[in-house]
């Protein structure tokens, strides 16, 4: 069975729920997150969930940041050297993000885009994000909260006449709804993507 995507308009250009909300998924990229839900509270933007902490775990006896003397016992095969355990566990956050964390946050979005010199990658969290925001955008809306889990994400908010949608899309939805963007767009898809 071929599931076709669900129609959105979505704009050409970035508005302001695009932008804040790839900023954001930049951000909260880093902390992995398993789920998290994030809502508009006035102008600023609340995220909270759970993400995974990987964190390296040393034996006392062993630097984190391996020295000549670590080299040289793992040269002599010293027994006493004991192999670098890694340990994941879930812990809770809370972000706020104003205005002018979203600002700093774009600038480091376009410098770190700048080094890599490839498109965005669509499965990135910045992305998926970024694609409610245009569909919110295209609308006129106003978004209301943003909430994602392992199997799908959902997302709320009031179009330009003041009716709520709700929309709850799997990842593979959300993935053919992108490409579907990228394709109806008449330049190539990624010639102008810097800008956005």
């Amino acid at each position: 069975m071929v599931l076709t995507p669900k129609l959105f308009k979505l704009s050409e250009s970035s508005g302001d729920y695009a932008r804040a909300l790839r900023a954001i998924g930049q951000d909260l990229a880093n902390l992995l997150p398993e789920n998290f839900e994030i809502v508009l509270e006035g102008m600023n933007y609340v995220a909270h969930g759970h993400g995974l902490n990987t964190r390296q775990h040393a034996p006392k006896d062993t630097p984190v940041n391996p020295g000549a003397k670590w080299w040289k016992r793992m040269i002599h095969h010293n027994s006493n050297t004991k192999p670098v355990s890694s340990q994941s566990s879930v812990v809770r956050f809370v972000r706020k993000y104003a205005s002018e964390d979203i600002d700093r946050l774009n600038e480091l979005r376009i410098s770190q885009r700048r080094a890599s010199g490839g498109p965005p990658d669509l499965h990135s969290l910045c992305e998926e994000l970024r694609t409610f925001g245009r569909i919110v955008d295209s609308n006129g809306g106003k978004l209301i909260k943003v909430c994602k889990n392992k199997n799908i994400i959902k997302f709320q908010y009031r179009d330009a006449n003041g009716d709520a949608h709700t929309e709850e899309l799997s990842h593979l939805e959300l993935y053919r709804i992108q490409q579907q963007y990228y394709s109806q767009r008449s330049t190539d898809p990624w010639g102008n993507w810097s800008r956005d």
